[in-house]
């Protein structure tokens, strides 16, 4: 059984996430590497001031306690500034939620203007011991009960609400009478859309009993995986007749993935304004930010029922602006557990800017491109514009962490506000003074762009010499 029953002074067995109505929290060293390695995101909550809250964690059963999920600080020694990590489980019998606050929503909206939004995930370091559990969700949702969206079950037999593990929180409950797929579809969060991240494959009742971990018994599922589907539409559920317990249908499936191996993963969704989502795993180096291949697929979306109509149970937007409550669940087993953290990066029209840089040969007075060559003591400058766009937003605490090309001596750099020339940085520690440089102004609309331009001479080497990549953030 994966399930844990949350009753009138009774706890039940197993779970999804909680053994006790607190749950299980587990200090220990992977958590303490997940968050000294981090990489950069940005800040979602505000101590001083919680209108300015990007998302907020779920107040489902909040009488009991129930959910798990906080936001901590990213230490600074981790290398980053101003990141906060969410923690959606981190430990054994747990259920954790963080949605976005009503200020900021994914905008599946009829003004077809493409939105991204994209965060780096940890899903521990169990998948070689075979004890990783479960996993966490990815949710578009627009349940009457906001915030307190969650799968949910009352018991009659044994009182109180059930969660399993299986549902990350988001699919429906299968348990005891609770097993056709109307049923299940009714326990599920309303009107959403999720993504799984899976990191234990539920194909195996313990006994003829245990309803709750069947969900992915099906062929077309294998390992660690990654699927999307309704939760709250009927379709999704299927009943098998070879046993008591339903599978469930799984859309677009990504098998055997390593997921739970103690590394972070970068994951950015794509929603191009109609119908389309695309999303890529596995998209950026969590070290150096790099832009690697990844993995990933296009699907459809129909955030409106329209094929259904109306009252369909796949409408995900209940409102004529199209916006929509998003964020992650997870759950634990009381037996298979690991710490699910988020890092969220970008922010769907929260602020949209731009960054790009130049690299120019000022000798020659030619811009330098990937195997291009620059001659010894040569004049060069390497320019970095950032770009607000838009926003819900300022663009505010901005942090430049620039890595700078070796074998290039640097003397000075010129950072400006639009056409207002602000500082000028000199001397021996120039590199240092950039590794980490802090912007003194905001951009917005009425502070558009900010520039800056270091100045190089290129270093006399001996022979021809290949420099690598940097990416700077």
């Amino acid at each position: 059984m994966r399930l844990t029953q949350w009753g009138l002074g009774l706890v039940g067995f197993i779970v999804a996430m909680g053994i006790g109505a607190n749950g299980v929290a587990h200090a220990d060293a992977d958590l303490d590497n997940a968050l000294n390695t981090a990489p950069q995101g940005i800040k979602i909550q505000d101590a001083s001031d919680s209108s300015a809250n990007i998302f907020t964690p779920g107040t489902a059963w909040s009488k009991q306690k129930f959910n798990q999920s906080k936001v901590v600080d990213v230490p600074e020694s981790a290398g980053v500034s101003g990141t906060q990590a969410v923690e959606v489980t981190n430990g054994s019998g747990q259920s954790g939620a963080i949605w976005s606050t009503d200020n900021n929503p994914f905008p599946l909206n009829s003004k077809h203007v493409q939105e991204t939004a994209s965060m780096w995930m940890y899903f521990g370091n169990k998948q070689s011991a075979g004890t990783a559990g479960e996993g966490m969700a990815f949710v578009l949702q627009n349940d009457s009960n906001g915030l307190a969206a969650t799968t949910k079950y009352q018991s009659s037999l044994i009182g109180g609400p059930v969660i399993q593990g299986e549902s990350l929180g988001v699919w429906g409950a299968s348990y005891f009478t609770n097993t056709t797929p109307d049923t299940i579809a009714k326990s599920a969060i309303q009107h959403s859309w999720a993504m799984e991240f899976d990191t234990e494959t539920n194909k195996t009742p313990s006994s003829a009993l245990d309803y709750s971990n069947s969900f992915d018994n099906v062929a077309s599922v294998s390992g660690a995986h990654i699927a999307w589907n309704y939760p709250s539409d009927t379709k999704t559920y299927v009943s098998d007749p070879a046993i008591s317990a339903p599978y469930m249908l799984h859309r677009g499936t990504v098998n055997n993935l390593s997921l739970s191996d103690g590394k972070w993963h970068h994951l950015t969704l794509t929603w191009d304004g109609y119908s389309k989502m695309n999303y890529v795993i596995d998209d950026k180096d969590p070290q150096t930010g790099e832009k690697l291949k990844g993995q990933g697929a296009d699907f459809s979306l129909d955030p409106g029922g329209l094929v259904g109509g109306g009252n369909d149970p796949t409408t995900i937007t209940t409102t004529d602006s199209g916006e929509t409550r998003w964020g992650f669940t997870g759950t634990t087993d009381s037996s298979k557990w690991e710490n699910n953290l988020v890092i969220f990066e970008q922010i769907p029209g929260l602020v949209n800017a731009t960054a790009k840089s130049t690299l120019n040969d000022v000798t020659t007075g030619k811009d330098v491109a990937s195997g291009d060559k620059v001659k010894s003591d040569d004049k060069v400058k390497l320019t970095y514009n950032l770009g607000y766009v838009d926003g819900r937003q300022d663009w505010k605490n901005i942090v430049a962490k620039l890595s700078l090309p070796r074998d290039l001596t640097f003397n000075q750099a010129i950072v400006s506000y639009g056409d207002s020339k602000v500082a000028t940085l000199t001397g021996d520690n120039l590199a240092s003074q950039l590794a980490k440089y802090t912007l003194t102004q905001d951009l917005s609309n009425s502070n558009k762009e900010a520039i800056i331009t270091l100045l190089a001479t290129a270093d006399d080497v001996t022979k021809e010499t290949t420099l690598p990549a940097k990416t700077s953030n």
